[in-house]
C-alpha cells in the first residue's frame, strides 16, 4: 500500500539505534525541578517519571516537576548530533 523506506546504511541504522534509546530513556528519567514561591527554583536533578523526587523529607506537596525546558533542550541536542552524524554517515556503502 503505502510503503516508504529510506535506504539507510548499516552506521546510519546504528546511529538511529542509539537516537531510539537516548530518547526512551530521557522519557523515563526526565530531570525534574520544584518550584518553592517567589520566583525560587530547586533543581532535584533525574528521577524515573513514576517515582519523581522529592523536595526535603518528601512530605505532600514536593514533588517535583519535570523540568520541561530541559528535556525539549536535551531533545533538540540528540537530534542535532544525530542528524550531523546521519549526513556525515550519508555517503558510506551500505
Amino acid at each position: 500500500m503505502w510503503e516508504v523506506s529510506i535506504p539507510m546504511n548499516k552506521n546510519q541504522k546504528i546511529v538511529m539505534i542509539v537516537m531510539a534509546v537516548l530518547f526512551f530513556l530521557m522519557l523515563i528519567f526526565p530531570p525534574f525541578l520544584f518550584n518553592r514561591g517567589s520566583g525560587v527554583t530547586v533543581n532535584l536533578g533525574y528521577g524515573f517519571i513514576l517515582n519523581p523526587p522529592h523536595l526535603g523529607g518528601g512530605y505532600r506537596g514536593t514533588d517535583g516537576l519535570i523540568n520541561l525546558s530541559l528535556l525539549k533542550f536535551q531533545y533538540l541536542i540528540v537530534i542535532t548530533i544525530g542528524a550531523i552524524l546521519w549526513c556525515f554517515f550519508k555517503n558510506e556503502k551500505k
